[in-house]
């Protein structure tokens, strides 16, 4: 049998002999691409099968009201104020100063480092996404540098 390209992933595989004209190798997340074309072709050319996929959701939703309240609840990716957002940002970019800062990534007299300074502000538009602006002054002074030690950032 020939080698052929996976519709998936791209990458080569031999097609089984039972199945000649095989498209995807047999990489677990390849078969769930496969799977979900099929059921979305299906649900469009297929009239009873999309009604009772429909029905067979209705019943489930109704069967677990709270499952998305609950699983955004556990998972804590849920709905999150603009100060989560704010405070996960201003962590994640204190990190990032300390490490540029810390003496395991010396640079030729570089001059010594001072507290990061971080201004955020976050707004929310009406279809729900997150806009944060962003004013960091920097963690240590650029060498021989003239430009300003603040940048933004959007």
């Amino acid at each position: 049998m020939n080698e052929r390209w996976c519709s998936a992933c791209g990458k080569k595989f031999f097609p089984r002999a039972q199945s000649p004209n095989q498209a995807y190798c047999s990489e677990a997340q390849c078969q769930a691409a496969r799977k979900l074309l099929w059921q979305k072709t299906k649900r469009r050319s297929d009239k009873d099968y999309a009604a009772n996929q429909s029905k067979a959701h209705a019943a489930w939703v109704k069967r677990n009201p709270d499952y998305w309240k609950n699983y955004r609840g556990s998972r804590g990716d849920g709905s999150c104020s603009l100060i989560d957002v704010a405070a996960a940002i201003s962590q994640a970019l204190m990190k990032i100063c300390e490490y540029a800062s810390s003496p395991k990534r010396k640079k030729a007299k570089r001059a010594a480092p001072r507290e990061p300074s971080l201004d955020i502000d976050c707004s929310q538009s009406s279809g729900g996404f997150i806009t944060c602006t962003l004013k960091i002054e920097m963690c240590a002074q650029a060498l021989a540098s003239s430009s300003p030690a603040a940048q933004e950032t959007t």
